[in-house]
């Protein structure tokens, strides 16, 4: 039994459509098809690019002139349960757009994932929500999750579309050059008999860096590239690095590092720091966070892992490093995602930068001062954090609820269980052929490769003006040709 409809019936032109339980109908009785043409001629876009959200789908008439007119849009269509659409689809104009590759059917519980997953708004406009009157009157009740759904959808995209915007053309950049990069051979072993210590660079891992110094034939320690030069100064060589910073300052981490530790680098890094190591005869590891280009390289290799980063954070990526690498135990410190009296622990390349630059008038305290508050500080009786920080926090929190990772807080060390599947391989050499990977792309249309392209199309539309003329087609053609100058 469905929450909506009782049956279907036939309207007085032929279409089938549906009954709701009341007796009512959401489209025309006598001729649904002119009702729908009727609505479409009060709907006019600037472009061929639009993203629409109807709320019901009824007898799919309106739905399918709609996707007619506007045939690169895309169409979200919603009912109010999966029931509710199973009934919908004995429907043939329903089963025939569900293979419409531009329209989409989503529950209204299910309404911020879809959102979540379909909307790219480097290429379509703002969504524009429609509703079919009839089957709004009918539910009343869920209106507001719908639109608490859909506003919930564009902040996270909103989000993740203006790190696209700034970061696009360098991750582009890294990505080419770094698959360009070729690596020695050697041989790496994990003692997996020992406990991992995924070490970050928050100011409270002053407090607890002398346990794992103390200590350090018992933990396999995978430091975050930010509390590298902090380990180096307290004699602490680690294990394994990791690094997905696509900024050039990263390369500041990895002065003086060490020889004897593993390098992990996502594809987006900046490859100075890796080329710097690789040049000291270091060992460099590369592997995808989740970019759609480095998923695309991945087709190409056997040895690209790939590694989990959260909302970005590179915390969360050490963690799914040690999980990935087969460690059941994890200590986790200097996690904090928040200040106390300075925003990192000592020893890192910024803690280092301003000690260089203090005098009277520019103290080491007012200059942590200026990074803390750049940004509206949220105060508990712990810490002071952001809501950036704060989202990072949740992110990692989330990455361990959806792992089924256990974990206990307490002294600023976050333990934690992993249920240790399989290691995953990591390969000590890249098998990458850059020619094929090249020519690939060379042969490609730009279509062809949108995914791939997108964050680079993101920042090409950022740095157009808000009235250019251009459409996204042409963004995207400018972002393939990028991609196709580079030379084996």
């Amino acid at each position: 039994m469905t929450e909506l409809y009782y049956s279907l019936m036939t309207a007085k032109n032929g279409s089938v459509i549906p009954v709701l339980k009341n007796g009512r109908t959401v489209d025309s009785k006598y001729n649904p098809q002119k009702e729908a043409e009727s609505i479409l001629q009060g709907i006019s876009c600037k472009t061929k690019y639009n993203y629409f959200i109807i709320l019901g789908i009824g007898s799919g008439l309106f739905i399918k002139e709609l996707s007619k007119k506007f045939g690169q849009s895309r169409i979200i269509a919603v009912e109010r349960s999966e029931k509710d659409l199973d009934f919908l689809l004995q429907i043939d104009t329903v089963k025939k757009l569900k293979d419409n590759a531009n329209v989409f059917f989503t529950s209204a519980d299910k309404l911020s994932e879809t959102v979540c997953s379909t909307y790219l708004p480097a290429k379509y406009e703002k969504p524009e929500i429609i509703e079919q009157r009839a089957w709004k009157n009918e539910n009343q009740d869920i209106i507001e999750l719908i639109s608490s759904n859909i506003n919930k959808a564009l902040r996270i995209i909103s989000a993740d579309y203006s790190v696209q915007a700034h970061f696009g053309k360098i991750w582009m950049h890294n990505i080419m050059t770094n698959l360009q990069l070729s690596e020695k051979k050697f041989e790496f072993q994990i003692d997996r008999s020992k406990k991992a210590a995924v070490l970050a660079a928050g100011p409270s891992l002053e407090k607890s860096i002398s346990k794992i110094i103390e200590n350090k034939n018992s933990y396999f320690v995978i430091a975050t590239d930010t509390a590298l030069q902090a380990l180096i100064k307290y004699k602490c060589h680690p294990d394994a690095v990791i690094s997905i910073d696509g900024q050039a300052v990263s390369r500041e981490h990895f002065q003086n590092c060490p020889n004897d530790s593993l390098y992990f680098f996502d594809l987006c890094a900046n490859p100075s720091a890796a080329k710097h190591i690789i040049k000291k005869g270091g060992k460099v590891i590369y592997f995808s966070s989740g970019h759609p280009l480095s998923s695309l390289a991945s087709d190409f290799t056997d040895s690209l892992p790939h590694i989990f980063s959260g909302a970005g954070t590179v915390t969360i990526a050490a963690v799914d490093l040690a999980v990935k690498l087969g460690f059941e135990k994890i200590s986790v410190l200097g996690a904090d995602f928040g200040f106390w009296e300075k925003a990192y622990t000592r020893g890192t390349y910024l803690h280092t930068l301003y000690s260089l630059s203090e005098n009277k008038l520019q103290s080491l305290e007012k200059q942590y001062d200026r990074l803390m508050y750049r940004t509206p500080l949220i105060i508990t009786d712990e810490k002071k954090t952001t809501e950036l920080l704060e989202a990072y926090r949740k992110s990692f929190l989330e990455y361990l609820s959806l792992n089924s990772i256990k974990y206990s807080y307490q002294d600023n060390e976050y333990s934690l269980t992993s249920n240790a599947p399989s290691p995953q391989t990591f390969h000590s050499s890249s098998t990458f052929n850059f020619s094929a990977f090249l020519n690939y792309c060379k042969r490609s249309k730009a279509e062809e490769l949108e995914i791939p392209l997108l964050p680079y199309v993101a920042y090409l539309k950022n740095r157009a003006a808000a009235d250019s003329k251009f459409e996204y087609l042409y963004f995207l053609k400018l972002a393939h040709t990028f991609i196709v100058r580079y030379n084996n």
